[in-house]
């Protein structure tokens, strides 16, 4: 639940940079490239979290096909899977 509410709390404070940009400004705010990286790093954060909390071979760091039980662990994959 923590890391769910930081990501939501991250993501809306870049809309807010972004909204700041455009009110204080007279740009149209955070270019494409700039919200991009942003939400990248972002990923990258919370993933780089979850990995360092979670054992690395547990079903938290793996993909879980439900249909036929087929798990595919990550490992050292994960942080680069989590955020793509």
């Amino acid at each position: 639940v923590q890391q769910a509410l930081v990501v939501v709390t991250a993501f809306g404070a870049l809309g807010a940079i972004d909204d700041w940009v455009k009110i204080r400004t007279s740009r149209r705010g955070l270019t494409v490239a700039q919200k991009f990286i942003g939400q990248v790093l972002i990923a990258a954060g919370i993933v780089s979290w979850l990995a360092a909390t979670q054992p690395l071979n547990s079903l938290a760091q793996s993909i879980v096909v439900p249909m036929g039980g087929l798990v595919i662990p990550l490992g050292l994959l994960f942080p680069l899977w989590g955020a793509v």
